[in-house]
């Protein structure tokens, strides 16, 4: 995607005679990007790697408006037209391939590798979750509303279209799907003038009604045809909500660092830090699942609230703004992502993070609003030469983890544990995050361990927290007669893994009790 990305942006971007305007979206975004370096000069992310992958990402996002407003300058209504169209026809696609999975075609076709773990009960297509497919699809009705409206589409067509569309989002059995479709049915409904060929409202209650009973159609229809599969209601029958259980511990972590935060993407920290006071929740979360939420978690109450006003200030002013169907369908295009990230992190995907950006750039320049600063038109050139140049150093980063991490898991795997190191750590530049992770994965808790030693080892565990590391941090400090921390750890494995993992973690540790004295000074809490 990122490159992708990159052809059209030296395209767009290149072809553009005159300065690129900076709407306050991408003057945002610029300053965003600088967060994640003063949180690492100041130690809030450890790691130099952190930094960058974080400004690197805001700023991919940052260009991907500047060349959307760029577009929009050069050429009026070329975006919507080539969006929906891609949107659209990928859209039908994957329900395609939702079908053939879900039916038990792909056990035996020559596609079958490709769909090697996939859910019959809940297939995704081609994004590999359930969640991210239903708002795509979303994407995908909203464009066929839009070819509808500029008679691309004729009404069976589309009813066809979207009902084809909505047995895929029933597929994916997403509570999050429901709930945008919801929305999205009461925005056309209340707002049918936007659009030049009104939506007949009994049509659109209609096909939400149908939406609503797919589940149990396919239900049916799956017993009908004796198909091996689960449930496609098991999710939406499902009562117990671990979301909850985490904004409610997430939302305490904030309060205990409300001036500055965690650090960008530090939610697993969050959780660590305060995980002893709280009861499991059955696994880390690597985000709250909540966009504001993980805001503040990341940058604290007083950045993080200034930036979400900013941002409920932009989706009120475009939602306001719109004039006609091209500005409605990408404006709903932003609210059902929006919705989303309520409930998940759908952004941090570039499927979805970059034609967010796109849409931002073309709704400035559709809206008329004023922008900020102009600049040359060098400037963002310059900005995407640098991007490609620290996008390529990025690959050749991680092509050297890549090669190093199967050695360790040869190692750990394979030859077992008591063979010495098949490579040293990788040869990085900027990745230096990953490196750490490597050296720390092969650090063998001993006696005598320096200050420095159990430190990096410590550090380690609040930012990429796991049972392996957690238990090799516990047997650290056990083995260098420090209990108490040991102790601590001990009763965090637990607090952030599944039941089972926890069991093995308990089981290790007694059967290390047994051979060794200073581990069974540390009772297993």
């Amino acid at each position: 995607m990122a490159i992708v990305a990159l052809f059209g942006g030296v395209t767009v971007l290149l072809i553009a005679r005159k300065a690129v305007p900076w709407h306050a979206t991408a003057v945002g975004c610029a300053f965003l990007a600088m967060v994640p370096w003063l949180q690492w000069s100041i130690g809030l992310l450890p790691y130099f790697g952190q930094a960058w992958i974080t400004s690197l990402y805001i700023s991919g996002f940052c260009l991907a408006i500047l060349v959307g407003t760029a577009w929009e300058k050069l050429y009026p209504a070329q975006f919507m037209n080539l969006f929906a169209g891609a949107v659209l026809f990928a859209a039908i696609a994957s329900v395609g391939l939702q079908l053939y999975a879900w039916s038990g075609l792909s056990d035996a076709g020559a596609l079958g590798p490709l769909f090697a773990g996939v859910s019959r009960s809940r297939p995704s297509g081609a994004l590999g979750q359930p969640n991210q497919l239903a708002t795509f699809l979303l994407w995908g009705l909203i464009a066929s509303f839009y070819f509808y409206d500029k008679k691309t589409i004729g009404g069976r067509g589309v009813l066809a279209v979207a009902g084809f569309l909505l047995l895929g989002l029933a597929l994916t059995q997403s509570r999050t799907g429901i709930l945008s479709a919801v929305c999205l049915w009461a925005w056309i409904c209340f707002h049918r003038n936007m659009w030049e060929r009104k939506f007949p409202a009994h049509a659109v209650t209609g096909l939400l009604i149908y939406f609503l009973i797919c589940p149990y159609i396919l239900e049916r229809a799956g017993d009908f045809l004796l198909l091996d599969r689960g449930s496609t209601l098991t999710r939406l029958e499902q009562k117990s909500e671990v979301r909850l259980e985490a904004w409610h511990m997430l939302s305490h972590a904030a309060l205990l660092e409300p001036w500055w935060g965690y650090g960008w993407t530090e939610t697993s920290a969050a959780q660590i830090n305060i995980s002893d006071k709280f009861n499991t929740l059955g696994g880390l979360f690597s985000h709250s699942h909540n966009l504001f939420l993980d805001i503040i978690l990341w940058m604290g109450l007083p950045l993080g609230c200034i930036i979400i006003l900013a941002l409920l200030w932009i989706m009120i002013k475009i939602m306001a703004g719109i004039r006609n169907s091209e500005e409605a369908a990408l404006s709903l295009c932003l609210l059902v992502v929006g919705i989303h990230a309520m409930l998940e992190f759908p952004l941090q995907y570039a499927y979805f993070l970059l034609p967010i950006g796109l849409i931002l750039g073309v709704l400035s320049v559709r809206m008329n609003f004023a922008p900020v600063w102009k600049g040359n038109r060098w400037i963002a050139p310059g900005i995407l030469i640098l991007l490609t140049v620290a996008l390529g150093i990025t690959v050749k980063d991680y092509s050297n983890v890549e090669n190093s991490y199967l050695l360790l898991r040869l190692e750990q795997g394979v030859l077992g544990q008591n063979r010495p190191p098949l490579g040293g750590p990788p040869e990085v530049k900027v990745l230096t995050h990953l490196r750490e992770w490597i050296v720390v994965s092969r650090i063998k808790p001993r006696p005598h361990m320096t200050a420095g030693e159990l430190a990096q080892l410590e550090v380690m565990n609040r930012r990429y927290p796991s049972r392996s590391f957690a238990y090799q941090l516990a047997s650290a400090y056990a083995l260098n007669n420090r209990p108490q921390e040991a102790l601590v750890w001990l009763n965090r494995i637990c607090k952030f893994t599944d039941t089972q993992d926890c069991m093995l973690v308990e089981k290790a540790w007694k059967m290390a009790a047994q051979q060794d004295p200073r581990f069974a000074s540390v009772l297993w809490p």
